[in-house]
């Protein structure tokens, strides 16, 4: 069988569709009528301008209908022009802050091709960008964390810090995730290391001078 959007025949066959001149009144309908051909693989959004008449929300719909399709899109995300086809996105001291919680899950709930995303030094507290980082797996989702006067990014696969590290100021340590080699010796007034939980690709660890008497 065949159906006809927005003046296009769709069959079994269709692997690419271009729809840059939907309208948001009839993002349920393609919705639905995507769904029902697997073979689509691919659907153009935009228009030779580089232009679209839908939001993110609408392209979401569309996704959610069809989730094995491509879509090709860009919009604005903390003002800066992102496609659905990038693969790294970087924001680097941007004043953002946690207000920009809603939009910045809005876009990773579309960005189909982006499998890493920076935010170093936007203003989004660490348990902020912790939780979206486990909601969003296929991402990886980077930002910066501090300890006193140093900082390193969540990625990062060393960590030196000897010296004023403390069971108060320890805690960021737990979103390294990534971290092959650290040291914190001697931190003389460090003895929870429960954060080590968390960095499961953790080789090699420095504690000399540490007063830490449990390593269970």
């Amino acid at each position: 069988y065949t159906l006809i959007l927005l003046g296009q025949e769709l069959s079994q066959e269709t692997t690419e569709v271009n729809l840059s001149v939907l309208e948001p009144s009839r993002v349920k309908e393609a919705a639905q009528k995507l769904g029902l051909f697997p073979n689509i693989t691919r659907v153009e959004l935009m228009d030779s301008y580089g232009q679209s008449g839908l939001t993110p929300e609408h392209v979401k719909l569309l996704m959610q209908d069809a989730p094995n399709v491509r879509f090709h899109y860009s919009f604005s995300l903390f003002g800066r022009t992102v496609s659905t086809t990038d693969e790294r996105i970087e924001f680097v001291k941007e004043e953002i802050g946690n207000e920009g919680e809603a939009e910045l899950r809005c876009a990773l709930d579309i960005l189909q091709g982006c499998r890493y995303i920076l935010l170093d030094d936007c203003g989004f507290d660490d348990a902020v960008m912790a939780q979206i980082r486990e909601d969003y797996p296929n991402t990886e989702v980077v930002w910066r964390i501090h300890i006193e006067n140093r900082s390193w990014l969540t990625d990062t696969d060393t960590i030196r810090a000897v010296y004023h590290v403390t069971d108060e100021n320890s805690e960021p340590l737990q979103y390294c995730t990534k971290t092959k080699y650290m040291d914190l010796g001697p931190s003389e007034e460090l003895t929870d290391i429960s954060f080590l939980a968390n960095m499961p690709e953790l080789e090699i660890l420095i504690l000399s001078g540490s007063p830490v008497a449990d390593l269970s």
